[in-house]
């Protein structure tokens, strides 16, 4: 019987866009190329161009649609998943992702684009039930009550305001996945700058 259900976030998460997110927008001459590989760094400084929300945005419909494959997997991923699926740890993909991004191509499906992405990095086949273990939502508040829905004893996200909506389950243990050091130490969830961290801490 399984004696625990974990659930994950996508975007920044099991995906790392850094290097994808650079290459975009130094071949769209938004940045310079000697500018560190970093999503917020190019986030930030594009932001601070003429009509730059705008072009983020453009990055990201490129980077979440047709060149995701391009993107990578954050170090120890895999072995969290196969970790999980040999314990007989339920675990669920959740994401925060629209259907169609706002300045991409309206033919192209950016979940549909993730669903791609995790079967060629081989993580569905990590899953119990496969594509049907991963979820998406249009809103933050219903990637919450998703999480809730499914029962989640634990959660893995990037961003903290995942955990401080309200409608995030509070019988869910909180792991902030901090790569980059971005969040303060008195933050009261657990942080991990890796995925062996993470690993160690759930199954061990």
């Amino acid at each position: 019987m399984e004696s625990q259900v974990v659930g994950v976030d996508l975007d920044n998460t099991i995906i790392c866009y850094d290097s994808l997110f650079h290459r975009l927008a130094v071949e769209r001459g938004l940045v310079p190329v000697d500018l560190q590989p970093s999503k917020k760094l190019i986030r930030d400084q594009v932001r601070e161009l003429p009509d730059g929300e705008i072009e983020w945005q453009k990055l990201q419909a490129e980077a979440y649609g047709p060149r995701i494959g391009e993107a990578g997997v954050f170090p120890g991923v895999r072995d969290f998943f196969a970790t999980a699926r040999a314990r007989g740890v339920r675990a669920f993909i959740v994401s925060h992702k629209t259907r169609h991004a706002p300045y991409g191509d309206p033919e192209v499906s950016l979940r549909e684009a993730a669903v791609e992405f995790l079967r060629a990095e081989g993580l569905l086949d990590c899953l119990r039930d496969e594509e049907a273990d991963v979820f998406f939502a249009d809103t933050r508040q219903e990637k919450c009550r998703r999480v809730e829905a499914l029962c989640c004893a634990t959660f893995v996200d990037d961003l903290l305001e995942t955990f401080r909506e309200p409608e995030f389950p509070k019988t869910t243990e909180r792991l902030l996945f901090d790569p980059l050091n971005v969040y303060s130490e008195s933050v009261p969830e657990r942080r991990f700058a890796s995925w062996a961290g993470i690993t160690k801490h759930v199954f061990n």
